[in-house]
Formats: structure tokens, sequence, C-alpha cells
């Protein structure tokens, strides 16, 4: 029924693989929000001039981790079709709509979430970031040569359902960080994450993660210059570095605790002199980073830049994104 009332008006249907257990969510309809159905369907008929078919995407391209990907990911693309300023006056957002099947009507599609997003969100270039390098669906094909959607990246369903929920972009990114297994996958992702750190337009997420990079930077050399003289393996050192700071920031359990261990970090790796970047930006950092309140958002943004840091060496392997 939902799909007779709207599919005709450019709505969009996506299948849903979401990384939390928890959803039993199968697939999501995104309804826009149309202000001024006459300039919608002109700008409509515009994208199809154009070649840009959102609305025909082919199969891996409608595959979301969670309704509020699919919404912004339909956003985004009505946004790259260049529909000109009219677009902003004819559509003001969507509604997602995502159905399952659940434990006691296993013959049925019902609905298990509905979900409202604007057309604007503050860090929605973080999303956009995470999507072009994290987003392509994947088919598999199983032993009878059937294909299969595979999980997406859960990156851009993290980050989606923040923006949806006016959480913080990285709030719950210590879910990814917590084992460890999770936490190597993402170290083998550091372009993507470096354009999603580029992409950030908030000035304390800035501060923190530039200076932990300059930290880090550091704290590289200093291994480098150890390698060398002991002749030992760099990369083995490196991996046990990271290791043992993903563990201290996990442990930490106050902002008190957590600001002193990045104080010692950032000292340890300058033997005691300041960093360029706290020198910078001194008073901005002490006040966030002893503010009880931002606890869990800092701890996530250090997680968030010890996975995203990029050296030269990366730089060479993974397209030449600049540290």
């Amino acid at each position: 029924m939902l799909l007779l009332l709207y599919l005709m008006v450019g709505s969009a249907v996506f299948l849903l693989r979401s990384y939390r257990h928890e959803s039993r969510a199968q697939y999501c309809l995104v309804i826009p929000d149309v202000k001024n159905l006459k300039s919608f369907a002109r700008n409509l008929r515009q994208i199809a001039a154009r070649g840009a078919n959102f609305l025909t995407n082919g199969y891996p391209g409608r595959i979301a981790g969670g309704a509020e990907e699919a919404a912004l990911r339909f956003l985004l693309a009505l946004e790259a079709g260049n529909l000109t300023e009219e677009f902003g006056r004819s559509v003001s957002g969507c509604l997602a709509v995502a159905m399952g099947k659940v434990a006691w009507d296993r013959n049925q599609i019902n609905r298990s979430l509905v979900v409202r997003l604007g057309a604007e969100y503050p860090e929605i270039e973080v999303f956009r970031a995470a999507l072009q390098h994290f987003g392509k669906g994947r088919l598999l094909t199983s032993a009878r040569g059937e294909a299969f959607p595979a999980s997406p990246n859960p990156l851009p369903e993290l980050i989606a359902a923040n923006l949806a929920a006016e959480r913080h972009w990285c709030a719950d990114f210590i879910q990814r960080c917590q084992e460890k297994k999770d936490f190597e996958q993402l170290t083998f992702q550091k372009g993507g994450l470096a354009a999603m750190t580029k992409a950030i337009k908030d000035e304390d997420d800035q501060a923190i993660i530039a200076i932990f990079h300059e930290a880090w930077r550091m704290t590289m050399g200093a291994l480098s210059e150890r390698a060398q003289r002991e002749g030992s393996d760099f990369t083995a050192l490196v991996e046990r570095e990271r290791e043992r700071t993903r563990n201290a920031i996990l442990r930490a359990k106050t902002a008190e605790a957590l600001a002193g261990w990045f104080l010692r970090f950032c000292a340890d790796a300058t033997k005691g002199a300041a960093l360029a970047g706290m020198k910078r930006n001194a008073a901005r950092v002490r006040e966030f980073i002893f503010n009880p309140r931002n606890f869990e958002r800092f701890q996530n943004l250090l997680l968030f830049a010890l996975v995203s840091y990029m050296g030269r060496e990366d730089n060479l392997s993974e397209g030449g994104i600049d540290a």
C-alpha cells in the first residue's frame, strides 16, 4: 500500500543490511517531503535528461546499513542531480520507513521504524565522505550460484544514525574499537577515514584530532629511530604502540582520567615540549577535555584520530592523502 501511494512521486526503496544485530529491518521506503510538487516533478525530469537516474540505480547501489543511511543517500543523490536553487524550495527532507519480519509474524512485512530527516545537517560532509569511500554495495555469490547483498561497511550507517538523532557525528565510534578485530579492520581504511577528517567542520573536533595526529607522528618518529638503532621491526613496534594506546583510551572512565592521559601522551611525544597545535588552541582544548559533558565525545574522537592517522607510507599506498 505504501508503495502504491508514494513510489510514483519520486520515492526510493533500499535493502537494509545493518551491522546492529538487534535490527530486524530488511527494507526501507524513503519518501521525500515535497513542498512544491510541480517544482519537484520538473527537477526530476531535469535529472533524467542529464542521465542521473537515481530512481533506477543498480541493485548494489540500493544497499544501505540502516533507514537513516538510506534516507541521507537518497537526499545526497537528489542533490547530486544539480537541481538548482528551486530544489531547496520543493523538498524539505524525507521520511524513511523501515520494514522487516518480526518473530511473531514471519509471513508479513511490518513497519519497524519510521524516521524523519531534514535536508541539512552541520556535519553532512563527514557522511558524504564516508559514503564515497565506504558506501559501495557488494553482492556475494552463494555455493548455489545465487547472488545476495553483503553487509555494508558500518561507518555510513553509524554516522547517518547520529546525524538523524542530532547526536555528535562520532558518537558510539567506540563500538567499532572495543573488539581488536574490528579495530584492526579500521586501520586498513585510512584513506576514507582521512577524507572524513578533512570534511569535519567543528573547530573543537578539528583541534583534538590535529593535536593527536601531531603527537602520534612524533611518536612514530621516535619508534623509527628506535627500530634503526636496535635493528628491530618498525611495523611491529607501531602495532604494539597502537594497541597500547587503544587500550589506554578505552580504560579511561572519567573526563579527568582521559584528559590526564592525553596530556601525558602529548608530553611524552615531544619530550616535555609543547605541540604546535596545542599552542594554537590551548584554551579551547583545555576547556574541552576537562569538561565532563565532553567525555564520551572526547573518547570517540581520540579513537577516530588513532585509526585515521596517515603517514607518508600510507600516502603512497592509499592515494596520496596528506597526513
